[in-house]
């Protein structure tokens, strides 16, 4: 056996002992040897074939030199273990499935940070075509094998993939390194392996009881077995073969770009560039070398049109396959990408990768007929392809074609593992809900279930499909046994009150427990502002004209909170319901003054929506055709003095004061706060507005003032209005409770000062 210290100096190619081996890639197998004549010589041969993973060493020959003749041969092989012969001739080969599997663990993690790898190998004249596959990722490259001599050489060359972190002919190297490891040693982008004959040998016959064989003179040679085996053979005399043009070819572009590949394993894109810049200056037009630099730029991001250039004065973009779609498309040219895809997609021989391919052209046409010809395709070529199956069967649902989407559907579940076929139903009902395929939604829905009975997701959409379907007692049921599922999540989604609460108010015609649902709904959660129009315009059908201007002011207060962060969509719909709640407050509450405020802060919102800039105008022009007030406002002022710049109030709180109440106090309000707008520091003013803000009772605008107040002032003054802010607070929570609003009270307690 080889000692320990002696494995240490030669690679290995075995699993650690402390794993086992499955049968088929166990150590060596004790074929035995035998005594032979070699070369007019004694020597000894293997006796069978022995197995170094997935290697199977099918020939070793040992030539026994400086042997006195006549010689005893009673003891056969055993008489002559101890001495040192000389390899001869051997023969090694390999099966490329068994050693796909043997790569598989050793090569996870390198097409994205822990994902399992899937490996494909096949023979190619003179070279191996290999395929990697991880998720939504692949790679495909060729390694062209060139003996010379007793070495043999691995040259990594025409890299290409999709969904990749980075350059895929960087990729490529480092997956053969990892490979490699052990017994090969990088020069570039080429791979060296020093006598491998010599090595297995030495791995295999002290193993079998035989010292270790020198080897001098061993010429390697390939002999392709089948399109998955390969055989490299070693043979001590005889004429080396000739290397063949696409080694030759391999050799010289490693040569001229070893530099630069020496940078970009390394992770210095820039020097690589600058290398591979004067590669091409030595070899202009060089494709290989074109390719790999233009593949850098295209990885930076931010290269595009450099890559274009690149490609341009080689084979046109057009012409270089999946890296000159990618690089048409980051130019603006989405025509030219999906040409460029569908010709390298037809053109590409691993199945994975010329999925992805298509898939990718597909995703690039506007064309209804070629974007479902693509995806077809793509699913003949990978027909695994996760990503494909989706977007053809969302495809087949926008076309029409059900039957053809239901059966993608059921390819989907048949495929995916048994943890992920809950959410795999799931995604197909939400799609045909979408598409208004009630009764086939609501089957998938319930196949969801099935796997998982308490999803809070699968039981809502349930219920909105029954709800959509007629079912209104049914649908019912699952939205408030979708909130109990989620009723301890402190993040959990609101919209299910929402919609439990329509359901209330229409289909049991009970609009104040709907009125109670959606109050309950805090005002940081995405469905609030529906929610508060909705609380609004029941309170106003019920006559709780005072309650609707509420829930009014709070959703204004949101709108007003949101505008500054809120995405162009969620402007949209916070334009929509402010418009809405304008001809709320115009029909049923009567109030056009609340009515034109909510419609300019939709124009502001939405400054191109001309509906909202014509209903304003109407009502603006409305207001300023009625005939004036009988009295003029009042000028008096309160005779509570206003508070001093400096000083603290003399008064502790904005009580009201013995002012005679006006004749418009809703003009009056509009007046005194464009009056503050332009003189944010009339302290005068601010009280005047205030007191009548708290007599009107409209106490989220009084909460507003006194705070922006707060804010604007210092010293004595700062410490005056945050009294009275908390005062409005604690009226604000004390109501919110009173009406069973809990969460909206424990909102507004929270905002106290603390003491």
């Amino acid at each position: 056996m080889i000692s320990g210290a002696r494995r240490a100096k030669t690679p290995s190619l075995r699993q650690p002992r402390s794993a086992p081996e499955p049968p088929d890639r166990g150590g060596p197998v004790a074929a035995g040897l035998r005594l032979a004549l070699s070369q007019g010589s004694l020597g000894m041969e293997l006796g069978g074939v022995v197995r170094l993973g997935p290697l199977e060493v099918d020939d070793l020959a040992v030539r026994l030199d400086d042997l006195r003749f006549p010689l005893d041969l009673s003891g056969g092989v055993s008489r002559f273990r101890h001495r040192r012969g000389t390899l001869v001739q051997g023969a090694v080969a390999v099966d490329l499935t068994a050693l796909a599997r043997y790569l598989e663990p050793r090569l996870r993690g390198q097409l994205g940070a822990g994902r399992p790898v899937a490996v494909t190998l096949a023979v190619e004249p003179s070279a191996l075509a290999v395929g990697l596959t991880s998720g939504g990722a692949a790679l495909a490259f060729d390694v062209v094998l060139a003996p010379l001599e007793g070495d043999l050489r691995f040259l990594v060359e025409e890299a290409r993939g999709l969904g990749l972190d980075g350059p895929a002919h960087v990729l490529a190297m480092r997956a053969v390194g990892v490979a490699l490891k052990g017994w090969a040693e990088r020069r570039g982008g080429a791979f060296v392996a020093r006598e491998p004959l010599r090595e297995i040998a030495r791995h295999v016959l002290p193993d079998l009881g035989a010292r270790a064989p020198s080897s001098r003179g061993v010429i390697l040679s390939l002999e392709e077995l089948a399109a998955t085996r390969l055989r490299v053979v070693g043979r001590s005399s005889g004429a080396p073969p000739a290397p063949t043009s696409r080694a030759i070819r391999a050799i010289e572009a490693a040569e001229l770009a070893a530099e630069a590949d020496d940078a970009a394993l390394a992770g210095d894109l820039e020097a690589a560039r600058a290398a591979y810049l004067g590669a091409l200056e030595r070899a202009p037009k060089h494709l290989e070398i074109a390719m790999r630099l233009a593949a850098l730029d295209q990885a930076a991001g931010d290269r595009a049109e450099a890559a274009l250039a690149t490609l341009a004065d080689v084979s046109g973009a057009a012409n270089a396959g999946l890296l000159g779609s990618l690089v048409l498309e980051a130019v603006g040219e989405p025509e030219a990408a999906y040409a460029a895809a569908a010709r390298a997609a037809a053109d590409e021989t691993f199945g994975p990768l010329a999925g992805l391919a298509w898939l990718r052209a597909a995703r690039l046409t506007e064309d209804p007929r070629a974007r479902r010809d693509a995806l077809d395709r793509a699913l003949v070529r990978a027909p695994s392809l996760e990503a494909a199956r989706w977007e053809r069967l969302r495809a087949r649902l926008a076309s029409g074609d059900l039957r053809g989407a239901l059966g993608d559907a059921q390819h989907v579940e048949a495929a995916v593992p048994a943890s992920e076929r809950f959410e795999a139903c799931r995604r197909v009902a939400e799609e045909l809900l979408r598409r208004g395929h009630l009764p086939e939604a609501q089957t998938w829905f319930e196949r969801s279930l099935r796997q998982k009975p308490k999803s809070a997701a699968a039981v809502l959409g349930l219920a909105r499909t029954l709800r959509d379907i007629g079912k209104a007692q049914r649908a019912l049921d699952l939205f408030a046994r979708a909130i109990e599922l989620e009723e301890s999540n402190p993040d959990r989604d609101r919209s299910p009150d929402l919609e439990l609460a329509r359901l209330l108010a229409t289909y049991v015609d009970d609009r104040p427990a709907a009125i109670a649902r959606v109050a309950q709904i805090p005002q940081d959660v995405a469905a609030a502002p529906e929610a508060r129009l909705a609380e609004a315009t029941w309170r106003a059908e019920i006559g709780d004209r005072t309650g609707a201007s509420r829930a009014a002011a709070r959703l204004r207060s949101l709108v007003e909170s949101r505008e500054a962060t809120a995405s162009r969509e969620e402007t949209r719909s916070l334009a929509a319901a402010l418009r809405e709640l304008a001809k709320l407050e115009e029909q049923l509450l009567d109030d056009p003054r609340a009515a034109e405020r909510d419609l300019a802060l939709a124009v502001r919102l939405e400054p191109s929506n001309r509906e909202a800039s014509r209903e304003l105008r109407r009502i603006a022009g409305a207001a300023a055709a009625s005939p004036p007030p009988a009295e003029p406002l009042p000028r008096a002022e309160p005779p509570r003095p206003a508070p001093p710049v400096i000083a603290p109030p003399a008064a502790e709180t904005l009580a009201p004061t013995s002012e005679p109440e006006p004749i418009d106090d809703e003009l009056l309000v509009d007046q005194l706060t464009e009056r503050l707008r332009a003189a944010p520091s009339d302290r005068d003013n601010a009280a005047r507005l205030a007191e009548l803000l708290e007599r009107l009772g409209r106490d989220m605008e009084l909460l507003a003032l006194v705070s922006g107040q707060y804010e604007e002032s210092e010293g004595p003054d700062r410490a005056f209005f945050e009294a009275e802010r908390d005062r409005v607070l604690r009226r604000l929570a004390e109501t919110a409770r009173r009406e069973g609003r809990a969460d909206e009270a424990a909102l507004y307690e929270s905002m106290v000062s603390r003491a």
